[in-house]
């Protein structure tokens, strides 16, 4: 593989890598159901599967992810693995 294809392939990976993590993030709930969510699943649920003590995920996850409050949610403030936490 050339040196140009092998840019061109990884461009286009990079770009269907945004793409899906866009689309992930139009099923992100608004901000005041997101901390209705967070706190209930840190409350009730947390027993079951735990991959990230609160403090961890609310400063390293759902601060860079919600930013400013009353926005949408910014999928391509966080990293891939970061993002699969809130879906889990």
């Amino acid at each position: 593989m050339s040196t140009s294809a092998a840019a061109t392939t990884s461009a286009a990976l990079r770009d269907a890598q945004d793409a899906v993590r866009l689309r992930l993030g139009e099923h992100l709930p608004s901000l005041p159901e997101a901390w209705k969510l967070v706190d209930l699943y840190y409350k009730d649920a947390v027993w079951i599967f735990n991959p990230l003590p609160q403090e961890q995920f609310m400063a390293n996850v759902f601060a860079p992810l919600y930013g400013d409050a009353g926005a949408k949610p910014v999928v391509m403030a966080i990293e891939p693995h970061a993002l699969a936490l809130v879906f889990s």
